[in-house]
């Protein structure tokens, strides 16, 4: 089965939002529902519900690079802690696909973030999500210039 949404738009900063307007074939899908209801409860700073309801409490998501925020964030503390680091920065992403079947989901986006001395990044990701029992267990992210992602990152944790 494959199941698509459509444009994600308006995610900036701290204060994050995400419109699950969807379109494609109009198949509904579990794990797409899960996935959106993981990127509504970043968007809205809703930690908590992503912990007690989304992600497994062993979850983990593996960010690979050379960068203060790579490794991998174990844990649904881990993956939430993850997520307040990339808070600091600000962005918006456009969900271009997202494919579904009974234990994972593979998201294609389009990202630019800014920091706060004029640099941009601006590039596709694609992340992949095992999903067992109702819960994300398991994320995998590939961002497609894994170079300007480390210097990016490493520049942004370092300036806080």
């Amino acid at each position: 089965m494959d199941a698509r949404i459509g444009p994600e738009r308006g995610m900036a900063g701290s204060s994050i939002t995400q419109e699950a307007a969807g379109r494609g074939d109009g198949m509904s899908n579990p794990n797409i529902e899960l996935i959106r209801r993981f990127w509504a409860g970043y968007a809205t700073g809703d930690l908590e519900a992503l912990r007690e309801s989304v992600l497994a409490p062993d979850a983990v998501w593996h960010v690979p690079g050379n960068h203060p925020l790579a490794g991998s964030h174990r844990g649904a503390e881990g993956i939430t802690t993850y997520l307040e680091g990339l808070a600091t920065g600000d962005f918006t992403a456009d969900v271009w696909y997202a494919g579904a079947d009974e234990s994972h989901v593979v998201e294609v986006h389009h990202c630019v973030s800014h920091r706060g001395d004029g640099t941009d990044i601006d590039m596709d990701w694609v992340l992949v999500f095992r999903i067992q029992d109702g819960r994300i267990s398991e994320i995998r992210h590939f961002p497609a210039d894994q170079s300007a992602v480390d210097e990016f990152f490493s520049v942004l944790t370092e300036n806080g």
